[in-house]
């Protein structure tokens, strides 16, 4: 697996992409921000054409649909304050946040999840609506 990175300058939020190759296939996916920031859209593309010497196609025109097929479209909706609200994938609901003072859990693909925190609010134990835990270890401390 190859991959590279390329950061556009701040005023073009649509230059943020990466690009990599999974079995003679390039990805390319284009990552959309808002003016404070936050990711509200990521678009990923397959290219279609021939690899030419194991290179990816730098800077692609993904206009060109001869060559690039789009994989998933995702958007993530934010309320006023910048907090997800629901991320959309290909036009269905991905995940949709649930919120007391901070995030206290999620549903994603039709399976709830809840997260008991520690007073830093690092998560500790996710439970699932199964009622399946999964514990999160806590960091070794540095020396």
């Amino acid at each position: 697996m190859k991959a590279d990175y390329y950061i556009g300058p701040p005023d073009a939020p649509d230059l943020k992409h990466r690009s990599m190759i999974i079995d003679d296939t390039v990805y390319l996916t284009k990552y959309y921000y808002d003016e404070a920031g936050s990711r509200i859209r990521k678009m990923t593309y397959a290219y279609l054409g021939k690899l030419s010497e194991g290179e990816p196609p730098a800077n692609s025109d993904v206009s060109n649909t001869s060559d690039w097929s789009i994989r998933n479209d995702e958007f993530y909706s934010r309320d006023v304050s910048g907090r997800e609200v629901a991320i959309y994938k290909n036009a269905s609901i991905l995940e949709y946040p649930f919120y007391g003072l901070d995030m206290i859990g999620k549903l994603k693909d039709d399976e709830l999840h809840f997260y008991l925190k520690d007073h830093l609010g690092s998560i500790r134990a996710t439970i699932y609506d199964n009622l399946c835990v999964r514990r999160t270890e806590p960091a070794p401390a540095c020396s």
